[in-house]
């Protein structure tokens, strides 16, 4: 398991992207909820600003930052239609 906060000052350096990622994810869970025209569109948008920043906290962080993150954008993708669409959308 990966924990986020650890004694360390790296750890807790490390905890402020997955802050503002789980900033960034709060419309998502609004639009998912309540029934929006836009919702479609919004879930795409949280999906491509989020998926850069999985990869700068690769880079920055490790492996473990993108497995951390892997379950919450594949459900968004999968939310917003990106993947497993079907032939007639």
């Amino acid at each position: 398991m990966y924990l986020v906060v650890l004694p360390g000052d790296s750890s807790r350096l490390a905890a402020i992207p997955l802050f503002f990622i789980g900033l960034l994810w709060v419309p998502a869970v609004w639009v998912s909820v309540r029934a929006t025209p836009i919702r479609r569109r919004t879930l795409r948008t949280i999906l491509a600003v989020s998926l850069p920043l999985v990869v700068a906290g690769v880079v920055l962080y490790g492996p473990q930052f993108a497995t951390l993150l892997l379950i919450p954008s594949t459900l968004l993708a999968i939310a917003s239609g990106l993947v497993f669409q079907g032939r007639n959308r």
